[in-house]
């Protein structure tokens, strides 16, 4: 996922990453109709992999993201989330 979005930054002459990230969720969202779409970034950490939440739609009003305040320490472990360990596993 993060090649695709960098892809599109440099198809669109986009460089806020981070309003990016949320349009590609956006149209994800309603081009193929789903409940919800997130998108993560999985990092490698001292204590483990982690994930962190770039932007999200579907489980409430508006799009949500990790709180950019939150250590990378206190992001969800890969480990903790077996459906997008299994994703991230094929990758």
């Amino acid at each position: 996922m993060a090649r695709l979005i960098t892809v599109l930054a440099d198809m669109t002459s986009q460089r806020d990453r981070h309003a990016l990230e949320i349009a590609v969720v956006d149209v994800m969202f309603h081009l193929i109709g789903a409940r919800r779409v997130h998108l993560w970034r999985v990092i490698e950490h001292c204590t483990g992999k982690r994930v962190c939440l770039l932007a999200g739609i579907g489980d409430g009003p508006g799009v949500t993201m990790n709180d950019p305040g939150l250590d990378a320490a206190d992001w969800p472990r890969l480990s903790d989330m077996p459906e997008l360990a299994a994703c991230h596993g094929r990758a």
